[in-house]
Parts: C-alpha cells; structure tokens; sequence
C-alpha cells in the first residue's frame, strides 16, 4: 500500500512537471505570437505612412455650399492615388485592419493613349483623418509637419463651443500653411467664384459664407505672393 501512495506521488509530481512545462510552452508561443502580430501591424503602419509621402497628399481643403449646408467649408483630408492596384490594395488593407474607413476611386482617363487609370483612397472626417495621421504621424518624415498641422486644426475644431461658429484666424494660417507646405496654388475659378460672390447684393446677409470668401481670398493672395 505504501508502495502503491509512493508511487501515486511520483505520477502527480511528474504530471505537474509535465503541464508547467507544456504552459511555459504555450505561454512563449503566445508571446511569440503576440509580439510578431505587433511587429508585422507595426511594418504595415510604417509602408502605409511611406505610401502616403510617396504616393499621397495630407492636406485641407475647400468644398462648395450644398443642399444641406449653405456655407463652404474647410476639410481635411488624406488621400492616397496610384496606377498599380496592388499597391492600392495594401493601403486598403492596412486601413481596413486599423477599422479606418475610406473611399475607393477608379479614375479611367477621358482620352489619350498610354495613360493608365489611376486608384485612389480618399479619407475625409475628423475621425477617419485623425485616426490615419495619428497612426502614420511617428513613420513620416517629408509630410510630418502636414499632418501635425492638420491634426492641430482639427483638434481646434472640435473645441470650439459652437461646431458651426466661423473659422478662426488660427485655423486659417493653419489652412494657408498645410497648402504653402504642398505647393497648391489656388485655383482661378474657385477664385473668381469667391469674388464675384461677395458682389451679389445677398452677400450682405449671409455672414458667415461671405466671411469665409473674404479669408479664401486673403489665403490666395498670400499663396500666389508665396508660390
């Protein structure tokens, strides 16, 4: 009977051995795991941050008044193009996996022969742009002061006390800077429609359209003395 106990013991002694060592096992093998998902998700952030200095621009811009609201605004974006899908599709992914949505475009030239269509991924939001540049904001290098311009601006936005209040002055050196930064002269007829909007009589009435024309303006002016 002693025999039989004293043997009992030896089993559960070389069963408990056997299990702390098959978790130590298990446990490495997670960490391994672990730290080359963290590696890989790290080198996917790193190539979408090159894509977009490479291949994309991190900017503001303007849109036009629409059904449902009767004042331009201010936009950030992030977008990134290029004739090579599969370059595209690793953005895609890269996106995807940080849940960061965006849009696809598939740009087919009107005409000319050898010109190859071009793919796009647009992100527009305060959300989407901050998620983006928050994550690629350590790998950039050439667009680094963009998006922390960008960041700042939209930061600025969401703490104003009124979302729907006029731009401030800051937000427009901000604005003016991204696009000094990028070289985007602006354009003639965005320019001419600002102008001539402010010489309609109702310009008198809607406050904030035509202060927005009148800083667009003054924006314009201090890129094309600039650029």
């Amino acid at each position: 009977m002693l025999r039989q106990m004293e043997q009992f013991d030896d089993n559960m002694v070389s069963m408990q051995t056997s299990v702390r060592h098959e978790v130590n096992r298990l446990s490495q093998l997670y960490d391994t795991a672990v730290s080359q998902y963290f590696h890989d998700k790290e080198i996917a952030i790193a190539r979408l941050a090159m894509l977009i200095e490479c291949e994309g621009t991190i900017g503001i811009g303007m849109t036009p008044p629409t059904k449902t609201r009767n004042r331009p605004a201010l936009c950030p974006a992030v977008s990134i193009g290029n004739t090579a899908m599969a370059i595209i599709n690793e953005a895609r992914d890269t996106l995807t996996g940080e849940g960061i949505e965006f849009t696809f475009r598939h740009n087919i030239p009107a005409s000319g022969l050898g010109t190859m269509p071009k793919h796009e991924l647009h992100l527009h939001g305060f959300n989407r742009v901050t998620a983006v540049l928050t994550a690629v904001l350590p790998f950039l290098r050439s667009k680094k002061r963009q998006a922390e311009l960008v960041l700042e601006f939209i930061q600025s936005r969401r703490s104003a006390v009124d979302p729907k209040a006029a731009y401030t002055d800051r937000e427009w050196q901000l604005t003016t800077d991204v696009r000094l930064l990028n070289r985007c002269q602006p354009q003639v007829k965005a320019l001419a429609k600002a102008a001539a909007y402010l010489e309609l009589p109702e310009s008198s009435r809607t406050v904030r359209a035509s202060l927005y024309f009148r800083k667009y303006i003054e924006m314009c002016n201090t890129l094309q003395d600039a650029l």
